[in-house]
């Protein structure tokens, strides 16, 4: 029986049934404001702590607060970085990638990468965690065909190493159907959903596809609190139970 790779995340480990297991490809759809960097920090600091290395591959802009949010954990002996924005965050030149002409280079990078890190697996025997932040830009960039092909290829070399893998995708950014295409691809896929109700934001967790194929949970609220700017917290609203009269 294959051992589940718990998020760190209580409530989001209880909705996936322990984890994720080797090889799986997770695809996070969020609204703008829905605490996505949050999610997935928490994600990789959990990681590193039991031991297992990352690939973090940046394409968009706005990484620097993501990176900010996961400084304390990351160094070259347990993450590469491959930096497609600006290589500021990039620990070695060799994956720094300055305008790529194509979204297959990015992808051979990601190869090289992965070979790397499972070469780098322990005694403790924790696969590497690669996090895709995010699939959004390439939409800007590239094919919409180019980019589904690119995704395809990546869940293939997951399975392949026995990696586990999360990507990135605002809701939205590129048409329905091509939505669809990627979510089909994806083992598991998790929609973070925010909404604005009396004057506050409110976000909701989904999972709309999982790979165990078990019906899929409900929808849970969650909020990030901010008592410390550096360790935020993600906290599950828990129903309230009224009393029987």
């Amino acid at each position: 029986m294959s051992v589940k790779v718990p998020t760190g995340i209580r409530e989001l480990d209880r909705m996936l049934d322990g984890g994720m297991l080797r090889g799986e490809v997770t695809l996070f759809l969020h609204d703008i404001g829905a605490g996505h960097n949050y999610i997935l920090s928490e994600i990789i600091k959990n990681h590193c702590q039991m031991g297992g290395c990352v690939l973090l591959v940046l394409t968009s802009t706005s990484s620097q607060q993501f990176i900010s949010l996961i400084k304390s954990v990351i160094c070259p002996e347990n993450c590469i970085v491959i930096d497609c924005v600006s290589p500021q965050n990039v620990f070695s030149a060799e994956y720094y990638i300055e305008n790529p002409s194509r979204a297959f280079d990015i992808f051979l990078s990601m190869k090289n990468a992965r070979e790397a890190l499972n070469s780098k697996v322990g005694e403790r025997k924790i696969p590497p965690l690669v996090c895709f932040y995010s699939l959004s830009p390439l939409f800007i960039n590239f094919e919409p065909n180019e980019v589904v092909q690119f995704f395809n290829k990546n869940v293939k070399e997951a399975m392949r190493l026995g990696t586990i893998e999360y990507y990135l995708l605002s809701s939205g950014i590129t048409d329905n159907s091509t939505e669809k295409r990627l979510q089909a691809l994806a083992n598991t896929v998790i929609l973070l959903r925010s909404e604005f109700r009396d004057h506050r934001r409110q976000n909701y967790l989904q999972i709309i596809k999982h790979a165990s194929g078990v019906p899929y949970p409900e929808e849970k609220q969650y909020s990030i609190i901010k008592r410390d700017e550096a360790t935020p917290e993600i906290v599950f609203s828990t129903p309230t139970l009224r009393p029987q009269w």
